[in-house]
């Protein structure tokens, strides 16, 4: 093997390794998708729709709908917004385990038709 496909090789052993971490850590927080709609129902209602909406891409207090977020957001991207503070949303301290659920809910909204996740 030439010192070229050497480099190449081991650059797509560095890049699958990476990948295999990106999904290990993506899947490794599931949580429970109906119990994430009853937490989001009381506390993210207020300003997101919680709901499947495709049509709308803002809830009317101009926040997002969670069906546009599924849409554009994975898992870890969730999961690291959800536990740091941003200006434009409540300093909300969401328990472990209700952003594990709120974040597989949101997941479960991804490819759902109108009619409703789950």
């Amino acid at each position: 093997m030439d010192r070229y496909s050497l480099m190449a090789a081991m650059m797509a052993f560095v890049a699958c390794g990476a990948a295999a971490e990106t999904l290990a850590a993506e899947t490794a927080q599931v949580g429970n998708a109906r119990a994430g709609l009853v937490y989001a129902t009381k506390t993210c209602s207020a300003c997101h729709d919680v709901k499947a909406q495709e049509d709308r891409r803002v809830s009317v207090a101009g926040a997002p709908t969670f069906h546009a977020v599924a849409k554009t957001w994975t898992m870890l991207a969730l999961n690291v917004f959800l536990t740091t503070p941003h200006a434009t949303m409540p300093n909300l301290m969401i328990a472990d385990r209700d952003r594990q659920n709120v974040i597989a809910y949101i997941m479960s909204l991804k490819d759902s038709p109108k009619t409703g996740p789950l």
